[in-house]
């Protein structure tokens, strides 16, 4: 490495963060456990029921058909502070899967249009014992009504 020029010695450094920043996205749903667990969250969230719930949906896929998948996701909306969870279970199919989770909202946590975040949770067990788990978050979440 040359030294002698300021600059030139960190570029190397640059560039491997550079590539790390662009892979990770491409890495973030395969978390090496073994059955890995490809997840999202889907652009839109609904208000329904004069804002009582909120529907939130994504998509998940687990290859081992013996295995059954989880979901837990919270929602939260900064603008108002307005938050609340719920849970979603399915079967692995070894294919992708729509998940929905229909979260119920307290009086005092009522969501508005606009953005929100989503975190959410995928494990997978076997009879009982968690074989893998994914966690992951999605910003900029629309919240709709319909």
């Amino acid at each position: 490495m040359d030294f002698s020029t300021p600059g030139k010695a960190i570029r190397p450094f640059i560039a491997a963060a550079l590539a790390l920043a662009f892979l990770q996205p491409i890495t973030a749903s395969l978390d090496g456990k073994g059955n890995d667990i490809l997840t999202g969250i889907g652009d839109t969230a609904e208000l329904v029921g004069s804002g009582n719930f909120v529907v939130v949906k994504g998509h998940v896929t687990c290859d081992n058909d013996t295995e059954t998948v989880r979901i837990k996701m919270r929602i939260k909306q900064p603008s108002n502070g307005a938050m609340t969870a719920g849970t979603d279970h399915a079967r692995c199919a070894g294919e992708t899967q729509e998940w929905t989770v229909i979260a119920p909202t307290a009086a005092e946590d009522q969501f508005d249009t606009g953005t929100a975040e989503v975190w959410a949770r995928a494990r997978t067990y076997d009879g009982g014992n968690m074989t893998d788990e994914h966690e992951w978050t999605e910003t900029g979440v629309e919240l709709v009504t319909r």
